[in-house]
């Protein structure tokens, strides 16, 4: 196992030689990869050939999203969302590199939209004296702020264990060289090599088992904070099965597996609105008595969860779900039961019977809990100590 200096030295010798193997299109994927986790989320690759104007100096620039005014947390893509036009420029080149960033950063602001920050990185180290001369002429030559990223700032966060996949696929990283990670309960080893095959995963099948594996490291994620940060990939992950899952037992238990990463990892449900209504129009329909108690947990605890729900054009509050797991709760005992007089209803957590398979026993757990079938406890309401941070 290497160290940490050993890993980022190695680091920093893969990225010298990308120069050497002509892999600059490698490094502009690498680059945009890191920029999208550390920068900012809404940035998009240039294309076009030397022939059509190429890139202008331009390899990436972000592009406008409504997602940082509305709902700023709703996921990781919307909390690293900029506001600011950026433009992402990267080179391999070594020698003369302070000529090459002014003859970009000329290039850049003088076609396109005008930029409000450069983000340029380098596979070349760059003095502290030389950004800051850069930077002041940007500045005040161009208006516009320059930020460089060198290889001593991209080895430091390659090393990190969430960005090391990058340095192994572009780099030639070895894997036995990654980190350990801060805490072996927050990483097992089996929801790193979980991570490991689904990063490498290209096609799904969208069948039981599969699904499975899935929900196992995506609670994971959305379970513990240190684990968070792949909390984006796995959900992703999630949202391409849908197009291949089985209809009727696995795209429902996604649309739940994924309203559940949301509001519980994320801490907001609204992007996965859509997904959870398509969950309950399903669902009402179904005998499946798992389903139908996982519907009324989000139905219980979400005030998007469309238990209760507002109109969306007209702000009226909608009438409550009538689920049938909620209806058992509310069918008169039977004459004498537990000494009830005919026709009263019977009091909550206080009905018998096997018209109500919830009832008594849900009723003792904690507020807001609730127990699927073989009693184990729903992750939405599972409230012992897993919570958003």
């Amino acid at each position: 196992m290497a160290t940490v200096p050993q890993l980022q030295q190695f680091i920093r010798f893969g990225l010298e030689s990308l120069g050497e193997r002509n892999a600059h299109h490698d490094f502009e994927t690498l680059s945009l990869a890191v920029a999208r986790r550390r920068i900012a989320s809404n940035l998009l690759p240039s294309t076009g050939p030397v022939s059509a104007g190429g890139d202008q100096g331009r390899d990436a620039e972000s592009y406008f999203t409504h997602l940082t005014r509305e709902v700023p947390e709703a996921s990781a893509f919307a909390r690293l969302a900029s506001d600011e036009t950026i433009v992402l420029a990267c080179t391999v080149q070594r020698r003369g590199i302070a000529g090459k960033i002014r003859k970009d950063i000329a290039a850049i602001c003088s076609t396109g939209t005008t930029a409000h920050r450069i983000a340029y990185f380098t596979v070349a180290p760059v003095p502290v004296k030389t950004r800051h001369d850069l930077q002041n002429e940007a500045r005040n030559g161009f208006q516009v702020a320059l930020d460089i990223f060198d290889s001593l700032w991209l080895a430091h966060e390659l090393a990190e264990p969430d960005l090391f996949h990058l340095a192994e696929t572009y780099l030639q990283v070895p894997s036995e060289f990654a980190r350990p990670p801060d805490s072996a309960d927050a990483h097992p080893e089996w929801y790193l090599k979980a991570r490991s095959r689904w990063r490498e995963q290209e096609e799904f099948t969208g069948q039981l088992g599969e699904f499975a594996q899935l929900r196992r490291a995506l609670r994971h994620a959305t379970f513990h904070a240190e684990a968070r940060a792949d909390l984006a990939d796995w959900l992703h992950w999630a949202r391409r099965m849908l197009q291949a899952a089985e209809p009727d037992r696995v795209r429902p238990r996604l649309h739940y597996e994924i309203a559940v990463a949301h509001l519980r990892g994320l801490g907001d449900l609204t992007p996965a609105d859509q997904l959870v209504r398509d969950f309950f129009d399903q669902v009402l329909n179904s005998s499946d008595m798992g389903l139908l108690q996982d519907a009324q947990v989000t139905a219980e605890l979400s005030p998007r969860g469309l238990g209760q729900t507002r109109d969306r054009h007209h702000g009226r509050r909608a009438r409550p779900l009538d689920l049938p797991a909620q209806r058992a709760h509310r069918q008169p005992p039977e004459r004498g039961s537990r000494g009830q007089p005919p026709g009263r209803p019977a009091r909550p957590g206080r009905a018998s019977g096997p018209a109500d398979p919830a009832g008594r026993h849900a009723r003792r757990l904690p507020a807001g809990s609730s127990r699927g079938p073989g009693g184990a406890t729903s992750a939405l309401s599972d409230t012992r100590g897993h919570r958003p941070s």
